[in-house]
């Protein structure tokens, strides 16, 4: 509980206690904490000297019960800037503390966080606090019908409000209470003796758990292991056809060096460079009636070409030029000429088209 409303991990911090009140039920205590590495740092002599760790709230009920008395009953409110916090007392006794998160300043106008406020604290109260010397709280409350004092003793006067909690920490010393970091000991010998029973079961139930959890564990480890040698097999099967039935003693480095063979081979039959026989259909695909190719010169690994013949006219020559787009990067027209037939022509390709 402790680690949730600071945020600070358990292992940082160190806890006390000491008894307040013993009841039927047990005994109420009151609970003090403090950072490792504080307590850690101080000396020796010091440290004695801080055996007694308070907080804001413990401050505002020793000076409430030193202002108002051992038996006031009513409610106290210190309002501060990052959170409001709401002691209620009955005959000395308090009766219950919330916290409300947040400071005097959003409480107004935000209409919901001000009926939290009126239902925790109520129509009457003293107000302490930075909020106290506030006018705009002072008259917002006032606006709601809420009646409210503000304490002033010597030497602190108008200030009072700022000093209220500092004050009761100061009366606190004076207190019986302590709180022990060094001789804590919270599973005492009386509460192993009265709780025996529930303790030897707890722990029963624990080390049955603990073993039914272990099991399980093993359980779905060997599962797990029983997956992976099969898939272990089915991948070695598969690595042993791909590299020629072989047996499979390194898969990674067996697999390299089929792919690095594979790639000598591509490179040697030019399986990565455009087909020559695809570039050949290409240009027979594109000759039109008009178009007579009498020669044609392709490299596959340069993916040029060079076709020559004749056309019967110029429309016949840009048509085959248009279909040769289709299939190229760059189709030129290097040479025409008009002769006896028609118009010679020599017609430059480069770089074959992917399809998508």
């Amino acid at each position: 509980e402790i680690e949730a409303e600071t945020g600070i991990s358990s292992k940082e911090f160190s806890v006390a206690y000491c008894p307040l009140e013993k009841v039927n039920s047990g005994c109420k205590l009151l609970v003090f904490v403090e950072r490792k590495s504080h307590l850690e740092s101080l000396e020796n002599d010091v440290y004695e000297k801080a055996r007694h760790v308070t907080v804001d709230v413990v401050g505002m009920i020793s000076a409430t019960h030193s202002i108002y008395g051992e038996s006031f009953s009513g409610t106290v409110v210190d309002a501060g800037a990052s959170k409001i916090s709401v002691a209620k007392f009955t005959d000395g006794k308090v009766s219950s503390i919330e916290v409300i998160r947040a400071g005097f300043e959003s409480m107004l106008g935000h209409e919901d966080l001000t009926a939290r406020f009126k239902r925790i604290a109520g129509k009457e109260f003293v107000l302490i606090g930075g909020g106290a010397l506030d006018d705009s709280l002072v008259e917002f409350l006032k606006g709601k019908g809420i009646r409210f004092e503000v304490p002033e003793i010597s030497p602190f006067g108008e200030l009072t409000p700022l000093y209220y909690n500092s004050y009761g920490l100061w009366r606190f010393r004076l207190s019986s209470c302590r709180a022990d970091f060094k001789k804590f000991h919270f599973i005492s010998s009386e509460i192993l003796s009265r709780y025996k029973r529930e303790i030897t079961i707890s722990l029963i139930s624990l080390i049955v758990s603990l073993l039914l959890l272990t099991a399980g564990e093993y359980l779905r480890f060997s599962a797990a292991k029983q997956r992976y040698k099969a898939l272990d097999a089915a991948l070695k099967r598969e690595i042993s056809g791909a590299i020629g039935d072989g047996k499979v003693v390194a898969p990674k480095i067996q697999l390299n060096q089929e792919f690095e063979k594979l790639k000598k081979k591509v490179s040697f039959y030019l399986l990565d460079s455009p087909s020559l026989i695809g570039m050949v259909g290409s240009i027979s695909s594109s000759v039109v009636k008009g178009v007579n190719v009498y020669s044609l010169s392709v490299s596959a690994v340069e993916e040029t070409a060079k076709i020559s013949g004749i056309s019967e006219s110029n429309n016949s020559l840009n048509e085959f030029r248009q279909k040769l787009i289709k299939y190229f990067k760059n189709v030129t027209i290097s040479s025409s000429k008009k002769v006896k037939g028609g118009i010679k022509f020599t017609i430059e390709v480069q770089g074959v088209k992917v399809e998508d």
